[in-house]
């Protein structure tokens, strides 16, 4: 089995799973919901965490920008992310937007406020350097996955979610490869939500009706007055 998985899409949604070599969950999860979507996917099977690179021993750690620029981590794992944000910009003319699937996640401990949350999403904070999407999509996203029974807020600057880390995939075209045209955010999925094959099908669906509601609510003049600042 190849270490990275890649799925083609026809809309403007890119789902990417780092961690998907020490979580078969949510690996799983990113590729039915981006089969059902009919979106972008790269999906991380084979690379296992890691503090070092060891293309050899397949340990990296895909969600720190630093890891995936080295040698065959990024043939395997960047590079197929550059090549679909591309074929979304030149060839269906719009403005990408990667979600950045994080599983096996114990939201209700690591949430400060102690709320029953199913998901946190990250932006990278409300601070225009860091911030990873315009307002209006994470408004339009977390309204749209509550619109589903899901209770999601945004993870606060300093959460474990946040998205915020200069290292942090969530940050790959804000911080490492500046393309303000590219949003991206961070979704972490509480790990009873995708514990086995059943509630994995229900939290797609969920989810997959979610990001159809963001994509039917497409209003490209807004968005693009609405860019994320550099």
């Amino acid at each position: 089995m190849e270490r990275v998985s890649i799925i083609g899409g026809g809309n403007r949604i890119l789902f990417v799973a780092p961690h998907g070599g020490d979580d078969d969950k949510i690996a799983s999860t990113a590729t039915s919901l981006a089969q059902g979507l009919g979106s972008f996917a790269v999906v991380n099977q084979g690379w296992t965490i890691s503090h070092r690179v060891d293309a050899i021993s397949g340990v990296a750690d895909c969600n720190d920008a630093r890891h995936i620029h080295e040698d065959v981590v990024r043939e395997e794992f960047l590079r197929p992310i550059l090549r679909s944000v591309s074929r979304i910009k030149k060839l269906l003319m719009e403005r990408p937007l990667l979600v950045v699937l994080r599983g096996h996640c114990d939201i209700k401990t690591s949430n400060p406020n102690e709320e029953v949350l199913d998901m946190l999403l990250g932006c990278g904070s409300d601070t225009p350097s860091r911030q990873s999407c315009s307002t209006r999509t994470k408004k339009r996203l977390i309204q749209s996955l509550n619109n589903e029974g899901f209770s999601v807020h945004e993870d606060i600057v300093g959460g474990r979610y946040s998205g915020r880390s200069k290292n942090s995939l969530n940050q790959l075209f804000k911080r490492w490869i500046k393309d303000p045209s590219i949003e991206s955010v961070q979704l972490a999925i509480d790990r009873d939500l995708i514990s086995d094959d059943e509630m994995i099908s229900m939290t797609v669906d969920g989810l997959a009706s979610a990001f159809e509601a963001l994509l039917a609510d497409n209003d490209e003049e807004a968005d693009l007055h609405d860019e994320v600042e550099v």
